[in-house]
């Protein structure tokens, strides 16, 4: 369904996670994020919440500590394995 090269596939279990997350985000990559539990990551809520910065044109968002580009064609996809998994609040209302 996606186009090739323009899917990144990763894991929470990924030794470079963050990295690729990173890379993902600045590039304009779609990523899909496995393996989802009935939590999200702490690293995933500014993305989660849209908690970008816009300055000089440039949008940004701080990732674990790091602050980096967003390009523009970037998309957040999770995918539990649970059937039907409940989210907290605040997760729910921001992601439906």
């Amino acid at each position: 369904m996606q186009e090739a090269g323009n899917l990144k596939v990763l894991n929470f279990d990924d030794n470079n996670f963050i990295q690729n997350l990173e890379f993902a985000i600045k590039f304009g990559k779609k990523v899909l994020i496995e393996n989802i539990g009935e939590k999200v990551d702490l690293v995933l809520y500014p993305l989660i919440k849209r908690e970008f910065s816009t300055e000089a044109g440039q949008t940004t968002v701080n990732i674990f500590g790091h602050t980096v580009e967003v390009d523009q064609n970037f998309k957040l996809l999770i995918l539990s394995e649970l059937k039907n998994p409940r989210f907290g609040p605040d997760i729910s209302v921001l992601t439906t």
